[in-house]
């Protein structure tokens, strides 16, 4: 099931990602998706904090695997400041664009 919901995250991001850079966008800046706003409805905080890694996972991995054309990506991540943060660090290197937390 977390594998399902992971290939949702990536293709709803990466389709976001891709009208972005067709739209010739250089510098994006992005809300917190997947960090907080509607996972008050998920009682556990085990499993709230688990969707809030997949999807800095997920994120990290389609800004480090394709080259969009950006120059830039600002990122917001909220209440998920730690999972990102967390990640951050493993992905520098990786990033094909710069990648700023904010």
């Amino acid at each position: 099931m977390e594998e399902d919901f992971k290939t949702r995250i990536k293709q709803s991001l990466h389709t976001m990602l891709t009208s972005a850079s067709i739209n010739k966008v250089e510098i994006l800046s992005l809300l917190a998706a997947g960090q907080g706003v509607y996972l008050n409805r998920i009682n556990n905080e085990e499993t709230r904090n688990r969707v809030r890694d997949l999807y800095a996972e997920t994120l990290f991995s389609l800004l480090s695997e394709n080259d969009y054309g950006f120059e830039k990506v600002f990122l917001n991540p909220a209440q998920g400041s730690a999972q990102y943060k967390k990640l951050y660090f493993e992905y520098l290197a990786k990033f094909k664009c710069r990648v700023i937390l904010h």
